[in-house]
């Protein structure tokens, strides 16, 4: 399927749903305002499998969704209590200003396919690739697909990564109600001069999870950020 062929497709799911639950607060105008999102930013089938798909293995552990581990071993992971989409205004800031200090050029949204959701019924699973530089305000200028980009409006869990593969989030919307951050060693004082001034100005709790040679006790760490980290909010 062409590039463009899959961009009607996603304009038809949208238009499918309209009167679902989650899209309850959308309209017409809103759906339409997608197409044109969709046409500067998707990523076809076949480019994502042709150059990025390995990019994103580099970061993620294939086929998994919380509460398994969804980084590689040799990442650090930070826990962050946060729910809904992507992010969130207030946090897109700090995550620009993260890009530029490490030099990236783009970053990429990807929709895990492995979820408890998708093994139950076929949606239309969601690509995009932004130029580091995008406002969060043209971010929200895509009508509903934004609003189910940032906004969680449709329960979807994501990957979002950078060329440098230095560094990864999973947003989970679904199951879970979380972040996890995933990073190199090597750019952690970039990771918590984001991240943890963000979570410090908007009172969220943050854990850090370092690798470990026991992949028992990585596991059983792992489980327990991800199963009690909503209910401590500082």
């Amino acid at each position: 399927m062409k590039r463009n062929e899959e961009i009607l497709e996603v304009m038809e799911w949208l238009y499918s749903m309209k009167d679902d639950f989650f899209f309850v607060d959308e309209n017409i105008q809103e759906i339409e305002k997608s197409k044109v999102f969709l046409e500067k930013y998707w990523i076809g089938k076949e480019e994502y499998e042709s150059k990025f798909s390995l990019l994103q293995t580099t970061i993620f552990n294939q086929d998994s969704f919380l509460p398994q581990n969804v980084f590689k071993d040799h990442f650090k992971i930070f826990g962050i209590d946060l729910a809904g989409g992507t992010f969130f205004k207030e946090e897109y800031g700090f995550f620009h200003d993260f890009l530029l200090n490490l030099n990236e050029e783009y970053f990429f949204i990807i929709e895990n396919n492995c979820t408890s959701v998708m093994k139950e019924k076929r949606d239309v699973l969601l690509r995009f690739k932004f130029p580091a530089s995008i406002t969060y305000q043209e971010l929200a200028s895509g009508g509903t697909i934004s609003n189910i980009l940032l906004k969680g409006r449709y329960p979807k869990d994501y990957f979002v990564f950078g060329e440098s593969a230095s560094w990864g989030k999973y947003a989970a919307n679904i199951d879970y109600d979380l972040y996890m951050i995933g990073f190199s060693p090597s750019i952690e004082k970039q990771i918590r001069s984001y991240f943890m001034e963000f979570t410090e100005d908007n009172k969220k709790l943050i854990r850090l999870m370092t690798p470990t040679e026991n992949p028992t006790a990585r596991e059983m760490h792992y489980s327990r950020m991800v199963n009690y980290l909503p209910s401590m909010i500082t």
